[in-house]
């Protein structure tokens, strides 16, 4: 998947925050108590990357808050974390699992930041684990308050805590906290979400994978192999009602109508609409311009 969409800045004197930049450096994690081999909690972060000058090399981290993994007043003192790491397509995750404690039951994270709102901690990850350096954010220091998101014309500073409030309005957001949560990340930093911009990125993205997936579907129904297509197709529908429900008063009533109309078809899973679909899904890519591309 390849993104040519370029940061902007809007009216108002404030900056728009480069959520599509932004978007595959976060991610969600799923948290493991082992004793009862189950979940037990969820939560959300972002990366960093940063010189170790005592051990010459460079490490990768990562953010989270510290109530997501020990709150001892609350006995809630989980083993581990499963991190899902988005992939280039946004859909699928490469997971992870990460170790709160070592051999000794110490634990492996160390304090970022304390502030009224939440204590920030930094988990590190492995060596062994291999992820994509140009996903990371930067750093220039041991365990920063400020990271650095590179763009196409510089380099953007973001304060730590604001990363974390823009994971959570990925991840988090809905109709009751949306508000409160972009003014988290709005308040004070000079930011601002534009939700019309990510509506229109995220149900692009959508299209243009669903677009490839109805095609694999097409040419696997043939020879009756189309299970891992069908499950995606499944996971495309569910996140293209969720973006509907989220941004549908974001969207400009011309893509919105559309947009609505596939997902009514491809909510019946009736393959013989498909030709339908792909007319819709190609009209509304040429109403947001298609500056997201599937790569084989």
């Amino acid at each position: 998947m390849e993104n040519q969409i370029s940061l902007q800045v809007i009216s108002h004197y404030m900056l728009e925050f480069p959520i599509t930049e932004i978007y595959r450096r976060v991610a969600k994690f799923d948290v493991i108590d082992e004793d009862k081999k189950s979940k037990v909690g969820s939560g959300c972060g972002f990366f960093y990357l940063c010189d170790d000058k005592a051990f010459f090399e460079t490490k990768i981290f990562f953010v989270t808050k510290r109530s997501y993994v020990a709150i001892e007043e609350h006995g809630f003192l989980p083993d581990s974390i499963i991190l899902h790491i988005p992939t280039d397509s946004g859909m699928d995750t490469v997971d992870i699992s990460l170790k709160l404690y070592d051999n000794e039951e110490k634990p492996v994270w160390r304090v970022l930041s304390q502030e009224l709102e939440s204590i920030l901690i930094s988990i590190p990850l492995p060596s062994s684990i291999q992820v994509d350096y140009r996903r990371c954010f930067l750093s220039q220091h041991y365990l920063p308050t400020l990271v650095y998101l590179r763009m196409h014309d510089g380099t953007l500073n973001i304060p730590a805590r604001v990363c974390l409030s823009v994971a959570e309005y990925i991840f988090y957001s809905d109709a009751q906290n949306e508000q409160s949560l972009q003014k988290m990340i709005e308040k004070g930093d000079g930011f601002r979400i534009n939700r019309k911009g990510f509506a229109r990125d995220m149900i692009e993205m959508i299209l243009v994978l669903l677009q490839h997936n109805l095609e694999e579907l097409a040419k696997s129904s043939d020879g009756g192999k189309c299970g891992n297509s069908t499950a995606l197709h499944y996971k495309l529908v569910s996140e293209l009602e969720k973006v509907i429900i989220q941004f549908g008063d974001a969207l400009e009533p011309s893509i919105f109508e559309k947009v609505q109309n596939i997902f009514a078809i491809l909510r019946e899973h009736n393959l013989e609409d498909y030709l339908a679909v792909r007319h819709l899904i190609r009209k509304v890519l040429l109403l947001l311009g298609q500056d997201i591309l599937f790569v084989q």
